[in-house]
């Protein structure tokens, strides 16, 4: 099994079960919380966890687990309450992960992008690898009527494991 992370305000998780041929992608679980006049998200960790252990859950057994989170820095101007955010997000999603299974790998956009995307090495350009090599993945939450990209970058993240992790 394989699972992509892609962190942030707008990530994604997403499962290729390798043995089973089955592949889905969720919306990482974000909650609001308000600072003075102002709202500001994080991930909700419970409802992370609760959803890491279903998705594990389904595999009965499976003996290869390895988790990828996708590795970023920081962006110019970015502020530093939110490189903060960030990085507690990032440590959270790579810290509950390991708790569930000892392969956790994390990776950088250019590299999981050189490796599984041809063409264009944007949203779209995920958006679009996806709808082809995992045509019944819905990247489209319900409520939304066009197409996640976060979580079609977390299916991206899972497909560069399954094509470059060795066997256990």
């Amino acid at each position: 099994m394989f699972i992509g992370i892609d962190p942030g305000i707008k990530g994604g998780i997403a499962v290729i079960y390798e043995g089973m041929g089955n592949y889905d992608a969720f919306v990482l679980p974000i909650m609001d919380y308000r600072v003075g006049n102002k709202t500001r998200h994080k991930l909700n960790i419970e409802q992370y966890v609760v959803m890491l252990r279903n998705i594990i859950d389904k595999c009965n057994g499976m003996e290869q687990i390895v988790i990828g989170v996708e590795h970023v820095t920081a962006m110019p101007n970015q502020g530093v309450t939110s490189m903060f955010n960030f990085g507690y997000t990032f440590g959270a999603l790579v810290g509950v992960g390991y708790c569930f299974t000892r392969k956790i790998s994390t990776v950088s956009p250019r590299k999981w992008k050189n490796e599984v995307l041809e063409g264009s090495h944007d949203k779209a350009g995920a958006i679009s690898f996806v709808e082809k090599t995992y045509p019944n993945v819905n990247l489209t939450p319900r409520g939304k009527r066009i197409p996640h990209d976060g979580m079609a970058d977390a299916m991206c993240i899972a497909h560069y494991l399954k094509i470059t992790e060795p066997p256990y």
